[in-house]
């Protein structure tokens, strides 16, 4: 039994096929569009509102009112996302420094015991005896290297 392959499948193709593609996608809506003509099926139109209905006036003016309503919620919804991709942004240009200080800064506290256990494990380095010992890679020391760290500039 052959093994699948878990990288996925290259996208590339040559033109020749892209544009083979496109081109059967051109066809295939024109046929669509003949066959929609020739059933007969013919477009219908919104009438509007008859000249002599009653309150027409009124009508039309709570249609405008409403039309404005929904433009304006588009356009809070679409100030809306902008902000959240500012947002976003801001947070991606920040992400990696500011994540690495909360880590650091944690460290510190609990080493120096102001933080609860539950935040950070406190410290197990030999502190004034040469470079820190980590277990692991996200855990890291306090005092020597944060300290240098947080003076340098990122």
């Amino acid at each position: 039994m052959v093994k699948k392959s878990k990288k996925s499948k290259s996208k590339r193709m040559s033109l020749k096929q892209k544009y083979k593609i496109k081109r059967k996608v051109l066809e295939h809506h024109r046929k669509k569009r003949k066959e929609e003509r020739k059933s007969g099926k013919p477009k219908t139109k919104d009438p509007g509102l008859p000249s002599q209905w009653p309150f027409k006036e009124e009508l039309v003016k709570e249609f405008a009112w409403e039309q404005q309503r929904i433009l304006a919620q588009e356009k809070e919804k679409k100030e809306a996302r902008k902000r959240a991709r500012e947002v976003r942004r801001a947070g991606a240009a920040l992400g990696r420094t500011a994540a690495r200080t909360s880590r650091s800064s944690m460290a510190v506290d609990a080493c120096r015991g102001d933080a609860p256990p539950a935040a950070a494990p406190p410290c197990a380095a030999p502190h004034g005896r040469g470079p820190p010992q980590r277990s692991s890679p996200l855990v890291l020391c306090c005092r020597p290297r944060l300290a240098w760290r947080r003076t340098m500039p990122t």
